[in-house]
């Protein structure tokens, strides 16, 4: 090969070693913050203080209780099952139409 050829297959080669050599770097800089981030999350939370925890129940209102969760739920179910039967009512009176022609 023409010496200009081998100069510029050599300078490639030392370009490419060095952008593998970057993007190494990089991986090992993002598992390390994931590897902390993942540590950090392991440490037990510390609760806040009365006055943080009065000013979040303030901003945030009242927990609901067991029956309150089993009235949202039954509330929930319900309004699917009504949506259900009007989606099979408005099919059913199309086919009906379509069966009138």
């Amino acid at each position: 090969m023409p010496p200009a050829v081998t100069n510029t297959l050599n300078e490639r080669h030392k370009e490419t070693l060095l952008q593998q050599e970057e993007e190494e770097k990089a991986r090992q800089i993002a598992s390390s913050i994931a590897v902390s981030k993942t540590k950090a999350a392991q440490v037990p939370l510390i609760a806040g203080t009365l006055a943080e925890t009065r000013a979040a129940t303030s901003n945030w209102g009242h927990q609901p209780n067991k029956q309150e969760i089993e009235n949202m739920l039954r509330d929930s179910a319900m309004s699917k099952l009504s949506a259900l039967i009007k989606n099979h009512e408005k099919r059913l009176a199309l086919v009906s139409f379509e069966g009138i022609k």
